[in-house]
């Protein structure tokens, strides 16, 4: 079982968005800040978690900030403690993530001020959803 939710991101130096539903190649190689979604009396739906991430990074994109937003399927379990190639730190817990990548508008923007842009992350074409297990903070 997933729950879609809204994850941020430090906004990549030297990458500017071609629109609100990009999401850049180098958000699998971030560390994220859980977003809880707004209490809507019920759990986002897909549709709803990429629009509030359009919503949001629309206003990211007006008025200058250093985040930007990604929707994501994090699974509803936290991965087991023995799985976990590093020590364990209370805390954090680690869970397998999807980061959404809408199938309409979305591209990646571009990676040309950044400086790695000539690393794999800025010039691969990864195409559908990324997975991923991420470490989310829970304290």
């Amino acid at each position: 079982m997933v729950r879609y939710q809204v994850l941020s991101i430090w906004w990549p130096e030297g990458w500017e968005p071609s629109g609100p539903a990009d999401v850049p190649n180098c958000a699998w190689q971030t560390e994220f800040d859980r977003i809880e979604p707004p209490h809507l009396g019920k759990p986002l739906t897909r549709d709803e978690a990429l629009a509030l991430v359009r919503a949001l990074n629309r206003q990211v994109i007006d008025h200058a900030a250093d985040r930007w937003y990604v929707a994501a399927a994090v699974d509803d379990e936290p991965l087991p403690r023995e799985s976990i190639p590093i020590s364990p730190c209370e805390g954090t817990e680690r869970y397998r993530v999807r980061i959404l990548i809408p199938e309409d508008e979305s591209g990646r923007g571009d990676c040309s001020n950044c400086p790695a842009h000539e690393l794999d992350c800025a010039m691969a074409e990864q195409g559908a959803d990324v997975v991923l297990e991420v470490s989310f903070r829970t304290a």
